[in-house]
């Protein structure tokens, strides 16, 4: 079964900022928990947060933490952890929200090539996505199941087996 991501390292600045957008809203959950259970919780009730807190973290590890000169191709085992799908999933659909909004607000008298490019990287991510839960899908099913084709309609050109 294939698990391993590949995501193309034009890609890897969306990654990264999708990443560090749900690493911060982990840590939000954990601040305001800390804040208003203090002391009377048990530390059970901090097992969810921090858990994507410290997945996070790890895909910010394997990704880089800051733009490099090029971006590198990242590789991704989304079965190195159970949280990898749903953390990268919601990341990348933030940033493909982010860049509709932005296409939505240039001008219409703007650059025909670049609301093109915009609406072409949109469109990426979105196969970006569906890549990944194609593979999360796979992970979910059992062994005797695995070997079948998915149940996902399309397949994306930024998935590479």
């Amino acid at each position: 079964m294939d698990t391993a991501l590949v995501v193309p390292s034009d890609f890897a600045p969306d990654v990264r900022s999708g990443l560090f957008g749900e690493w911060g809203f982990a840590a939000e959950k954990l601040s305001v928990m800390a804040l208003q259970l203090g002391g009377d919780a048990s530390g059970g009730v901090f097992r969810e947060p921090l858990e994507l807190f410290d997945a996070g973290r790890a895909l910010l590890d394997l990704v880089g933490w800051q733009r490099e000169q090029a971006d590198r191709e990242i590789h991704i085992d989304l079965s190195a952890h159970h949280l990898y799908p749903a953390i990268l999933c919601k990341a990348l659909r933030n940033e493909r929200s982010a860049l509709a909004a932005y296409l939505d607000d240039v001008p219409r008298c703007g650059s025909d090539y670049a609301r093109h490019s915009l609406r072409r990287r949109i469109a990426a991510l979105e196969d970006l996505v569906v890549c990944i839960e194609t593979k999360a899908g796979q992970l979910m099913q059992p062994a005797s199941v695995a070997g079948r084709r998915s149940s996902f309609p399309r397949r994306s050109r930024a998935c590479r087996a």
